[in-house]
């Protein structure tokens, strides 16, 4: 694996300094922000994975890595490639759309890999999907990098039966329709909606991976048997976390794993529930 790193500077206003790094992965350039200080402590750094379609330069991102660089910490933002090369920003609903699912989490264990030649420690933070994607890696990776913690960030939980209804609320068309197109369409594509995209041109493969009958999207699922602490951290007002309560129970058996509720945040922790959340995270993995 070859590392590229260089100085980036981010125009939005809200954004930190950071050096971007680069990992080659099949046929693609994957890109991660790394903010690392001469001061900051050697023995532990931060993985951080955006939620849906998302990136590291979103608010919550460079907000967070702000907080844990000011409290002495050095952290990792990284882009899943989402099946671009070199990908910045949100991921464009010109298409086409090609990536899996599944492949989120390939990408974060070379990323893992990369960081344990430096760091002893990673703790590794998802947020909404991103907590998904951290919730679903397995033990065996998690291990073998020194992953010692988990952090999830209103990960995404959802039924079956709320997809379904949300999706055919949001697009138009039922999911089980959609779903039928793209078995049909197999590793061809259809124009179908996804995520954000009002409608977007994807091969029938990717659509299953997201949204296929055998798809998983309720984090707390994969967390029953975790051998590591886990932090779920929610905000009281946010209205993507509806489902948590009902299906929270799958996880009432391992005591390693911690709830923590940010009273008066919405699913992006803004402004000053920002500097709760970081506070509870830090104090949690002493």
């Amino acid at each position: 694996m070859k590392l590229i790193v260089f100085v980036l500077l981010l125009c939005l206003p809200f954004a930190v300094l950071g050096q971007l790094q680069e990992l080659r992965w099949q046929d693609k350039t994957l890109n991660g922000k790394l903010l690392q200080e001469e001061d900051h402590d050697k023995s532990r750094i931060f993985l951080l994975v955006h939620g849906t379609w998302a990136h590291y330069d979103m608010e919550i991102i460079n907000t967070l890595q702000g907080l844990l660089s000011d409290a002495g910490y050095s952290s990792l933002a990284i882009n899943l490639s989402l099946g671009v090369d070199r990908r910045e920003g949100f991921l464009s609903c010109d298409g086409p759309v090609r990536s899996r699912q599944s492949d989120a989490a390939a990408e974060i264990a070379l990323w893992l890999a990369h960081l344990k030649q430096s760091w002893p420690e990673i703790i590794l933070l998802g947020h909404s999907r991103g907590g998904l994607h951290v919730a679903m890696l397995n033990q065996q990776i998690l291990d073998q990098a020194g992953v010692s913690r988990l952090v999830l960030l209103a990960p995404m939980v959802s039924s079956k039966e709320t997809v379904a209804v949300s999706y055919e609320k949001r697009f138009g068309e039922p999911l089980a329709d959609a779903l039928d197109r793209a078995h049909r369409a197999g590793d061809g594509f259809l124009e179908v909606g996804m995520h954000h995209c009002e409608k977007v041109k994807a091969t029938g493969e990717s659509f299953l991976s997201y949204y296929g009958p055998e798809v998983r999207l309720n984090s707390l699922s994969f967390l029953k048997d975790s051998r590591r602490p886990v932090l779920i951290a929610l905000g009281t007002e946010d209205n993507l976390m509806r489902e948590y309560q009902q299906l929270r129970q799958s996880v009432s058996g391992n005591k390693l794993i911690e709830e923590f509720k940010v009273v008066g945040a919405d699913h992006f922790f803004r402004d000053l529930y920002a500097d709760e959340l970081i506070e509870k995270v830090l104090e949690w993995s002493e």
